[in-house]
């Protein structure tokens, strides 16, 4: 049922793809061996899919629940953690709800710093999140900071026609344009 969501997911077929996922709960949640793993990779599905249908209070509920499951299994500064603060974060950002997304976001960094060497290219996507969330809010000295760190760590450790690399400095060059 995963895997077949995943598929529906990648086909545009959402409601497909949390019907299959929602499957997945009901028999994964019967079982006695279960791994918190499997439970947070599913709900972290939904939550993606979710996001995808704008339908974002769902989207939160999937991605709170996965944060949940990881708090139970995971140490504290596991990156998968940081994955989902960051899935957090873009759903409130998504909403307008700025301050929350500032914050979880925040997280992802706090984490990503302490587990991640210093060119680890989620570091570079944590911090062009921040500063998309800065730019947002008009904070465009910080956003600026935050793009610049997103490139220099994007650049020494992707290839050099990295589609994210182009991403940041487009950011970088729109922040640019407001100092």
């Amino acid at each position: 049922n995963v895997g077949l969501g995943n598929v529906k997911h990648s086909q545009g077929k959402y409601n497909e793809a949390i019907r299959c996922f929602k499957n997945a709960l009901k028999t994964y949640n019967n079982a006695f061996d279960l791994k918190y793993t499997t439970l947070s990779a599913i709900h972290n599905n939904m939550g993606c899919v979710y996001r995808k249908m704008h339908e974002y209070s769902h989207a939160l509920a999937s991605y709170h629940e996965t944060l949940a499951l990881q708090r139970q299994s995971l140490v504290s500064n596991d990156p998968a953690l940081a994955s989902t603060h960051n899935n957090i974060g873009n759903v409130y950002a998504d909403m307008g709800q700025y301050t929350q997304a500032l914050s979880a976001h925040q997280e992802a960094l706090a984490i990503r710093q302490v587990a991640l060497p210093p060119t680890h290219p989620d570091l570079a996507s944590t911090y062009n999140n921040l500063g998309n969330v800065l730019y947002k809010t008009n904070q465009y000295h910080h956003a600026r900071v935050c793009y610049d760190k997103a490139v220099s760590i994007a650049k020494s450790s992707l290839p050099s026609n990295h589609p994210d690399i182009e991403t940041y400095l487009k950011n970088l060059y729109s922040v640019s344009n407001h100092l």
